[in-house]
């Protein structure tokens, strides 16, 4: 189904209600409907319904006419502030979102980064409603004391957190799905007690309204794995807000621009590493497809059909690709990296050429997990705990840093290539730790996925019957 189609069911199911109009914007993949009564409307995000329907079918169709109903129906009704006190919160929205309603009254809003805005919600149960300065004089209030009960209101929330750890990071998540995941932000002594519990540096992120994101970086790595987490999230949230992180120092954000810090300073290689995600569960029905990490405020996307190339504004290179509706071009499968092949890049190309894309992607097929022999190891010059070992890997040798207290000369080892995706979904970059080059990584038992892997730190250590350049599959 395309969105024109989905445009057409969405709007015969809302056919009861004569008042209504309906429009299609073929643009921004969207649908505008309206209440020519009230002037008031919403609009759908096509995509992200349809990717539903792949999965759900009818019920995602009855979902997003019962939130239309909901959504309209509320707006006909007199909303007051007054008595509703408890229900009054702030939402965060990213900077590009409207300081306006469609006929002009200003919402009620605050400046909070260079990313984003504090906007002030009506919690109506199925849905909420924004408040603007017309619902402030229709009641006499000031925008002062609404501002300050959402800010109570949010404190009084549960803050219950999900904890997983990646290459000795440590990520926190708040996902109750109640609206208002994102706005815990605000709450200032929440923050302070997760900055309690930190041992590396402190960043957060708010990809779209029903996640807050924590991270304990306490690595190179962590960076890198926190701007692709925040990224699969923002790509797949129903309010996106910002694909960018924040530092938290002394109660205050920055922004920071994560896949800057490993960015290659040689050009990229004609056939370059090409890795491939798809989470229908987790994000929809989206395969990305990832190609190189440039820094965010030098990307720039460009939509035809059901696919964005997203490419760096600076050289016009493409650094990658999202594919809406992949499952109605092809049956993929999985929940996290797709192993990527001659077929794979065949059909990827094949659905960017349908979709007026006619250049082909020319993916490094090498395998990325090899069996590496550690020629030489030195100790790190400025960290004590760190060891830095030339590997050789078949037909090249690498220099990797690696931390493992048990990594020795003449050893054979798993290594991770430029370009690998652990099974963690950490995608292997050129790096620098502490001022030494790493081109790499060598990989433990736990860090592959292996089953009964030791949980002490320490690499894998293979037997001498394993041949150096060979692919090691697990």
């Amino acid at each position: 189904m395309d969105s024109r189609q989905m445009y057409e069911t969405i709007k015969k199911r809302l056919g009861g209600h004569p008042h209504w109009t309906f429009r299609f914007d073929a643009k921004q993949d969207a649908m505008r409907i309206e209440d020519e009564r009230t002037k008031k409307g919403v609009t759908i995000s096509l995509p992200g319904v349809i990717a539903k329907w792949h999965d759900q079918k009818d019920e995602a169709v009855r979902e997003i006419v019962y939130y239309v109903e909901q959504t309209l129906k509320t707006m006909e009704e007199a909303v007051a502030l007054s008595g509703n006190e408890r229900n009054i919160y702030p939402v965060i929205r990213s900077t590009s979102f409207p300081t306006e309603t469609k006929e002009g009254v200003p919402l009620v809003h605050d400046g909070h980064t260079a990313e984003t805005r504090i906007y002030y919600a009506l919690d109506l149960g199925k849905t909420y409603r924004l408040i603007d300065e017309q619902m402030l004089k229709a009641e006499r209030w000031s925008a002062e004391r609404v501002k300050e009960i959402a800010r109570f209101n949010v404190r009084s929330l549960p803050t219950p957190v999900k904890e997983d750890r990646v290459a000795d990071n440590v990520f926190y998540f708040v996902n109750t799905n109640d609206g208002y995941d994102a706005s815990r932000l605000l709450n200032e002594a929440f923050l302070a007690e997760m900055e309690a519990r930190i041992e590396g540096t402190m960043a957060l992120a708010v990809p779209h309204q029903d996640v807050l994101i924590i991270a304990d970086l306490r690595n190179e790595v962590g960076y890198d794995v926190l701007a692709q987490m925040t990224m699969s999230f923002f790509a797949g949230g129903r309010v996106p807000i910002t694909a960018l992180s924040f530092l938290y120092e002394n109660g205050e954000l920055e922004p920071i621009f994560i896949l800057g810090k490993k960015r290659r300073t040689q050009g990229a290689r004609r056939n370059q590493p090409m890795n491939v995600f798809y989470n229908r569960e987790g994000i929809g029905d989206v395969l990305l497809v990832s190609l190189k990490p440039i820094p965010a405020e030098e990307r720039a996307f460009v939509k035809r059909g059901d696919v964005v190339r997203i490419f760096s504004e600076r050289s016009g290179e493409t650094v990658g690709y999202n594919i809406f509706s992949a499952s109605s071009y092809h049956p993929f499968s999985g929940s996290g990296p797709l192993d990527v092949d001659e077929e794979l890049v065949g059909v990827i190309n094949d659905i960017l050429a349908k979709n007026g894309f006619d250049e082909p992607i020319e993916a490094d097929l090498s395998p990325k997990f090899v069996v590496g022999y550690v020629k030489e190891k030195t100790k790190h010059p400025n960290a004590d705990k760190l060891s830095v070992c030339q590997v050789d890997v078949g037909g090249e040798v690498l220099q990797i840093v690696c931390g493992a207290p048990n990594v020795a000369a003449g050893q054979k080892v798993v290594v991770a290539k430029i370009g690998a995706v652990m099974p963690s979904g950490l995608v292997i970059q050129e790096s620098e730790l502490r001022g030494v080059r790493s081109s790499g990584m060598i990989c433990s038992a736990r860090e592959l996925g292996l089953p009964n892997a030791p949980q002490e730190k320490g690499i894998l250590v293979l037997s001498d019957e394993y041949e150096v350049g060979q692919p090691f599959v697990f």
